[in-house]
């Protein structure tokens, strides 16, 4: 290993708009984890709940919808889960009410169905019609068959919300039986038309013209690694997804909860997203354009070579992996910054937010998706790792969260490897010595001098300079090089705090 893990970056909330950033803050604050954990599925619904109905227009026949994928990696019991349901709660629950609703007009049409059948022919009329199939605001687990026919009933668009996101990536790689599933849902993560034939169905093939499908969902890092195939890189669904691994921290009780102000602010949020009129043209379900304010532009100019600057880059070293993520990622700053803008327009009571996606705007969504790719050098530099690069990385993590020194004995205590195997825990130390990554050095533990490794640097961490530049956010990150992660939770230890 040629440096030392870089350090996890928190979430950059303060991006955020107001009713996001709040439930971010708060959730994060009850649960004791970084806010990422609510923010990845907080971007992904709203962008869901806008769905269709907007578009940024970045410059005439180029428009990006508010559509986005984002995998939370962590290891089971990390917390994925209470913080996903909380974010999905108000979904739920318009859901629940379609769903009444649907129920009540089918009553009422089997009773008119039943009385037109018992009526005489010559009193009977028309006969009903069945009711519209029901809206569907969120799905859990389907395949691309069902989820066409939901998308038929749902122009507006559908979050797909899996909770365990390993049973999704496995049907994809399932190719020579479900190869077309693959090839349709990239065409989903553009909300292009999607063609899916179906097999003794009928209609036999169903045609969605605008196939918007926000992902969100959650899945173990151990499980993400055997997953992820190369034909996922190759193919471009990897880099497709935003992803964010933050570390576990300590459990530790607390009174904080999320408020219930806060609770209603995001509920109202999304239903107010929901409510924004389809229909930019004489198709009442083709999306409006939203146009991009002259700053704004400007901003996106400059992100928009700087990345592609780095890809090249990328390309040029031979990591087309994360040339692929610039590719992507680029892309979401701007339907990151279109779901911010809109977020703060539905949220001004005085309607002061011009209806142009300002500055400000695309500011957030650039500094969001700068902090994603970050995320991706961290992740994807362990899915590189050799496994003695592994052991060194997550012999280095521990080492820093101790403070940045350690001896024999905790090494001992705390890590199941060298239980058993004093030599182990020597060797390895030694190794990080050789490799000019510490040192030992007798310190006085218990009153008596304790043979203690020391890491080299403020906590043994080394941290890279962005070549994207300063950003006003503070949230700038190298798209250079991939770094080696600074979470432990790829190890084979377990869960570790």
């Amino acid at each position: 290993m040629s440096v030392t893990p870089t350090p996890f970056l928190p979430f950059p909330v303060t991006l955020l708009p107001a009713p996001l950033g709040n439930f971010a803050l708060e959730g994060a604050r009850a649960m004791g984890c970084d806010a990422s954990f609510f923010a990845l599925s907080l971007l992904t619904a709203c962008g869901a709940c806008i769905g269709n109905s907007r578009r940024l227009l970045i410059k005439p026949g180029w428009a990006e919808p508010p559509l986005l994928w984002a995998a939370l990696i962590v290891p089971s019991g990390g917390g994925k889960t209470p913080a996903f349901r909380e974010v999905t709660a108000p979904i739920y629950l318009r859901q629940a009410q379609l769903l009444r609703a649907h129920s009540a007009e089918w009553d009422v049409y089997k009773a008119e169905a039943q009385n037109w059948k018992d009526a005489k022919k010559s009193d009977r009329g028309n006969e009903p019609h069945e009711p519209a199939p029901c809206e569907h605001l969120i799905v859990t687990d389907t395949t691309t068959e069902a989820l066409a026919v939901r998308l038929q009933a749902s122009p507006r668009g559908i979050l797909l919300a899996v909770d365990e996101l390993a049973a999704f990536f496995l049907a994809m790689n399932q190719y020579k039986a479900r190869g077309g599933d693959k090839q349709t849902y990239l065409q989903m993560h553009d909300a292009a038309t999607a063609k899916i034939d179906r097999k003794s169905a009928v209609p036999p093939t169903i045609l969605v013209p605008r196939a918007f499908v926000a992902i969100c969902g959650g899945i173990q890092p151990g499980i993400f690694r055997r997953v992820i195939a190369e034909e996922d890189f190759e193919s471009g669904m990897a880099a497709r997804f935003l992803v964010a691994m933050p570390p576990i921290q300590p459990g530790k009780w607390t009174e904080a909860t999320i408020s219930p102000d806060t609770r209603a602010a995001l509920a109202a949020t999304m239903d107010s997203l929901r409510q924004l009129p389809m229909g930019g043209s004489a198709d009442d379900t083709y999306p409006a354009d939203v146009p991009i304010g002259p700053d704004a532009k400007s901003l996106w100019v400059e992100w928009f070579d700087q990345t592609h600057r780095a890809e090249d880059e990328y390309r040029s070293a031979g990591d087309d992996r994360m040339a692929s993520v610039m590719a992507k990622y680029r892309m979401a700053a701007a339907r990151i910054a279109l779901i911010v803008h809109l977020v703060k327009l539905e949220n001004d009571p005085m309607e002061l937010v011009a209806p142009e996606v300002n500055a400000e705007s695309m500011n957030a969504g650039i500094g969001i998706a700068q902090w994603f790719i970050g995320e991706a050098q961290r992740v994807y530099g362990m899915l590189a790792e050799s496994e003695d690069d592994r052991a060194q990385r997550e012999l280095i993590e521990f080492v820093q969260k101790s403070g940045g020194a350690t001896t024999i004995r905790e090494l001992r205590q705390k890590r199941r490897r060298y239980r058993n195997d004093v030599q182990a825990a020597e060797d390895d130390l030694q190794k990080l010595v050789d490799a000019g990554l510490g040192a030992f050095e007798y310190r006085m533990t218990g009153g008596r001098p304790a043979r203690t490794f020391v890491l080299r640097g403020v906590n043994g961490v080394t941290v890279n300079e962005s070549p994207l530049g300063d950003s006003a956010n503070g949230a700038s990150v190298d798209v250079d090089g991939v770094d080696a992660s600074g979470n432990d939770v790829f190890g084979d230890d377990g869960p570790r705090h």
